[in-house]
């Protein structure tokens, strides 16, 4: 999943936390909140982007290996993928 693209899913509603966001999917009846790091991401992903164009966003702003922001974001996101809040980009 590193390099293929991933968005955001349609419909969603997104209100800011103090902390965070909350994903709200009125259709699907499923609430998530996020910390303000997944929160981060998530505002990413209003434009389509890779984990490696993720991870280079992030790496400025966390102290972390690209490795270890490499896996984190790709388990965050199958996550994401399995509760339909993160689509795949068709090219």
């Amino acid at each position: 999943m590193s390099d293929v693209r991933v968005r955001r899913a349609p419909d969603l509603i997104t209100a800011p936390l103090d902390d965070g966001a909350m994903i709200m999917d009125i259709a699907g009846g499923n609430f998530l909140e996020l910390n303000r790091t997944a929160a981060r991401i998530w505002d990413l992903l209003d434009t389509p982007n890779t984990v490696s164009g993720l991870c280079a966003l992030m790496l400025d702003r966390y102290d972390v290996t690209p490795e270890l922001c490499a896996a984190q974001i790709e388990a965050w996101m199958a996550d994401m993928r399995e509760q339909k809040l993160i689509v795949v980009e068709q090219d």
